[in-house]
């Protein structure tokens, strides 16, 4: 039995592993353990005996096995494997017990030879495939024609066909308009509709939104939202320029306004301030304001001492204040029109820190006696990545000793990752993470450190397999080979197997080449794994399924080509004319 961590993972994976464990001359079969309407789901078999077997997969309905939704025999040799590609026979499910949100599931029954017969359920989900929903605006007048476009792809992002339901509703929830497009509809079968609405008389002004529904009998909603207003050019624009973060023990606040014309010169007029403290309960206290002062070459600065507001906190200003939002309100007033535009920004964090440490790609448990990689998140208060900034890792085990590391500074990648590897020792029963900022324009203060604390791997049969870590923030090229090295604890734990999960599908699989300490794999990367696959080793050891697995990133790449062509037309208007 796999620890709750592990079985998390293969949760994560979609799989589920059925095999007469106990019996060497007997087959492996790996499943979702969801299978999703409409989609092709793969499946792999493996034969672990010395002699040819039939293997025969056979999936009906749960728990009446009244209708075969797939069914499948295959012929495998001693010691091969194949996948096999499954689509659920939809026509045969009742869509509404699967939508009406009570859990639904499928017999899959697989028998091998002579050797084993086991049936497993697998959840069915009516969640498949991708729908892109856009309109060509954001805001609209009642005169205004909405440009609506759908581009639906499946789980491999290729465009599919099919009809979808489109619906727009009011500010009120009501529908004012629904249609059904389909191939006809369809831009040359490519999987993108294009439609267009106009409002009704007298519409309601608001928020707006377009639903469509989609998928294997159209389960599956996406929508999306856009603003019906009567709205009026503005003569110019203001914007307000606020620091993301302000040290709880900052003295000063500086912002900036910038007011400009339509026709891009800077506004000729006043500007006043008005500023607001917003706790996280988002509850506004006033605590400022400034008078109206000439703005220069449109633009007007402030400056505001902490200390006009830090006194309704005390001595517990830094503790109170942390987490709370800065909020500025920018009124600016046109000299020559006493036209008035304000803007407001919240965007203004309080912290003790620029930066946040977390640790979400670091795995919880370590495998003693192998090396583990700790990977963490550096990030602005805003939750933005912080990228090259420099970190420092501090490692110790459950007597609070030093741990082998080889290195103990990193800077963090342009998504903000920092990385370290740390080689744990069979006998460890905790180690004990650290990674602190090192940015040398803070002082040490205002540094920020995150704490992780990892626990060995245990199972039944105090047995493990593990994957040797790699620094995962480097992406992988298509076409590059990847290496991939295993080992057991026993050592004579064999055989041991791999796969390459992206999306839900298997894209590669085999058998780990067995040596005296790390075994390897290897496999080709592929377009099918970009943007991102996990590799799983997995093998049994008296009864007991063991598996290790680990992300990888692949560069993102198109899957084909096309060619535009566009075809300008150019009308001649007559003056006055609208073109």
């Amino acid at each position: 039995m796999a620890n709750s961590t592990t079985r998390r993972k293969l949760q994560g994976f979609l799989l589920w592993i059925i095999s007469a464990a106990s019996i060497t001359d007997a087959c492996i079969v790996t499943a979702p353990n969801v299978v999703r309407l409409g989609v092709e789901e793969t499946l792999v078999v493996f034969n672990r005996g010395v002699a040819t077997k039939d293997v025969s997969l056979l999936v009906q309905d749960y728990p009446g096995r009244l209708n075969t939704l797939f069914r499948q025999t295959v012929s495998l040799g001693p010691e091969e494997s194949q996948v096999i590609r499954m689509r659920l026979d939809t026509e045969k499910i009742n869509v509404k017990d699967v939508t009406m949100g009570q859990p639904r599931y499928v017999s899959l029954v697989a028998e091998c030879g002579k050797s084993f017969k086991k049936e497993a359920r697998l959840l069915i989900s009516d969640k498949g495939g991708y729908l892109l929903l856009q309109t060509d605006k954001p805001i609209y007048t009642p005169k205004q024609t909405v440009n609506i476009r759908m581009v639906a792809v499946g789980e491999n992002l290729v465009p599919t066909t099919g009809q979808v339901k489109l619906k727009i509703k009011n500010p009120q929830d009501i529908v004012t308009y629904k249609t059904v497009l389909d191939t006809t509809s369809n831009t040359s079968g490519t999987g993108m509709f294009s439609h267009s609405y106009r409002f009704p008389e007298s519409p309601i002004l608001g928020e707006w939104k377009a639903v469509v529904t989609h998928g294997a009998h159209l389960t599956q909603e996406t929508e999306v939202k856009f603003t019906l207003d009567e709205y009026v050019l503005p003569t110019f624009s203001v914007e307000l320029t606020l620091p993301s973060v302000i040290l709880t023990d900052q003295e000063y606040i500086d912002g900036e306004v910038l007011a400009k014309y339509v026709y891009g010169k800077p506004v000729v007029g006043s500007v006043a301030f008005r500023f607001r403290l917003r706790n996280e309960a988002n509850q506004d206290t006033e605590v400022g304001s400034t008078n109206f002062k000439e703005l220069i070459d449109g633009k007007g600065r402030f400056r505001i001492s902490t200390k006009e507001f830090r006194m309704m906190r005390s001595k517990r200003w830094g503790a109170l204040v942390k987490g709370n939002r800065f909020v500025v309100e920018a009124d600016v007033l046109d000299k020559a029109t006493s036209k008035r535009e304000s803007t407001i920004d919240d965007s203004a964090i309080f912290a003790s820190s620029p930066y946040l440490v977390t640790f979400k790609s670091t795995p919880k448990d370590f495998k003693p006696g192998t090396s583990t990689m700790i990977v963490a998140e550096i990030k602005h208060v805003n939750g933005k990545p912080a990228i090259g900034i420099p970190t420092e890792l501090t490692a110790l085990d459950d007597r609070e000793e030093a741990v082998l590391v080889d290195t103990t500074s990193s800077t963090s990648d342009n998504t903000g990752r920092v990385a370290f590897s740390v080689q744990t020792s069979r006998f460890q029963t905790a180690l004990k993470i650290k990674v602190q900022t090192k940015d040398p324009k803070y002082e040490s203060h205002q540094q920020a450190d995150g704490n992780i604390v990892l626990r060995p791997f245990t199972s039944p049969t105090n047995a493990f397999v593990s994957l040797k870590r790699i620094d995962t923030r480097v992406a992988l090229k298509v076409g590059e080979h990847f290496d991939g090295y295993a080992r057991s604890e026993p050592s004579n734990i064999s055989p041991i197997y791999y796969m390459v999960i992206s999306r839900g599908q298997t894209k590669a699989h085999g058998k780990v080449n067995e040596s005296s300490f790390y075994s390897t794999f290897g496999f080709e990367v592929t377009p099918e794994m970009s943007p991102g696959a996990r590799v799983l080793v997995y093998a049994f050891h008296e009864g007991q399924l063991l598996a290790d697995s680990m992300n990888i990133e692949v560069e993102e790449v198109c899957t084909g080509s096309s060619n535009i062509e566009i075809e300008p037309e150019f009308r001649s208007e007559e003056p006055g004319s609208s073109g």
